[in-house]
């Protein structure tokens, strides 16, 4: 098993789109009765979304392979500090997924790693990224890393 990772180009599209698509159906298992993966107008955001990971150098999107198989992805991308950040430019990972059968296999922490050199080449100040506190695995990966949590976020459907 020789896992590469590598910066993915606009030729990478259709892999990324594929993976990103299994990171929707994931994403409806994980929170079900708060997202449907399978509708219409999902696909085509993902379809939109995943476009415009490769829009600007503003966004990295890094890919696993192994092989010629693309088992992984992560997006990164500079973002402003907002209005309670007391940084102009922060680093974001907007997404972060490994194929089931690859998890557990330092995948995951190794495109974060990535994507955390990314930002530190940037010389972006911090790296932040957000996820669901039912993504127990995730947590995880992101603690292990040395991210910490310091914001929840409350919902309630209307």
């Amino acid at each position: 098993m020789k896992i590469a990772i590598k910066k993915a180009t606009k030729k990478n599209k259709p892999e990324v789109l594929k993976l990103h698509r299994m990171h929707s159906n994931y994403w409806g298992e994980l929170e079900r009765g708060w997202y449907d993966s399978d509708s219409e107008q999902s696909k085509r955001y993902t379809t939109r979304k995943v476009r415009e990971f490769f829009k600007d150098n503003r966004r990295q999107v890094f890919i696993a392979k192994n092989g010629s198989e693309a088992i992984g992805y992560a997006l990164v991308m500079e973002k402003p500090g907002g209005a309670n950040n007391i940084y102009e430019k922060i680093g974001f990972l907007g997404e972060l997924f490994v194929k089931k059968e690859w998890r557990s296999k330092k995948i995951g922490k190794k495109l974060l790693g990535e994507s955390i050199r990314w930002c530190r080449q940037r010389k972006l100040p911090v790296m932040t990224t957000d996820t669901s506190l039912r993504n127990k695995r995730a947590i995880k990966v992101y603690e292990r890393a040395g991210l910490d949590q310091f914001h929840v976020t409350f919902r309630k459907k209307l």
